[in-house]
């Protein structure tokens, strides 16, 4: 709570404390009591009910991005490690449940060079109601998703793009989350083994390190 709500609580409770001193009776200053209470109290409930602590707990339009796009990177991935990761290289077309609802229609190629343990991949993912949840986010994906890229044990380099990914949900932690959605919005993700940054219609964001 600021200053300002605070002087105005304090200022209603001077104001009914001059009105007490004038009533006789101890039942009339009972109920005079009660009634600062009550206004005290509803005042306390309106100006903290966006905060927690005084902090606004609505997220940043950064953060707000960088959380979708960590939800968007991280479904890929666990369909990647669930149907992709262990099998033969070369052309991929399925199509499979989202982690938990939706579909995903996978097509492509992967390659991997044993000589430099590098994989390749250039897929294009279809999704449909691709729903998945986090502790940071629950989101829902329906549009279509370009993944390009090059990935190691020790380094990546993959790109996550679409020209217009809809997306519905929340994002953040604990207190700190934020209904999000988009009927359409312009994607392009760069993701190395720390960072995930690019931009999401045109507003730049960077999760990690």
């Amino acid at each position: 709570m600021d200053a300002v709500h605070y002087n105005i609580i304090i200022s209603l409770i001077s104001m009914y404390g001059k009105h007490l001193s004038s009533k006789k009776g101890v039942f009339m200053k009972k109920i005079k009591l009660f009634i600062v209470m009550l206004t005290v109290a509803l005042i306390l409930f309106l100006v903290s009910g966006c905060s927690v602590g005084g902090v606004d707990t609505v997220l940043t339009q950064e953060k707000q991005d960088e959380y979708t796009a960590y939800g968007l990177v991280d479904m890929f991935w666990f369909i990647w490690n669930q149907n992709i990761a262990g099998q033969p290289v070369g052309t991929k077309d399925f199509t499979v449940d989202g982690p938990l609802g939706g579909t995903i229609h996978v097509t492509g190629y992967t390659e991997y060079s044993s000589s430099t343990e590098i994989n390749t991949l250039h897929l294009v993912c279809e999704m449909t109601a691709f729903y998945g949840m986090r502790d940071e986010y629950d989101l829902q994906f329906t549009g279509t998703v370009n993944v390009d890229g090059t990935f190691s044990d020790t380094y990546k380099a993959v790109t996550h793009t679409s020209s217009s990914l809809s997306y519905s949900g929340s994002v953040g932690t604990g207190d700190f989350t934020t209904e999000v959605s988009s009927n359409g919005s312009d994607f392009n993700i760069a993701e190395t083994r720390t960072v995930i940054s690019g931009t999401i219609d045109g507003r730049n964001f960077s999760w990690g390190e």
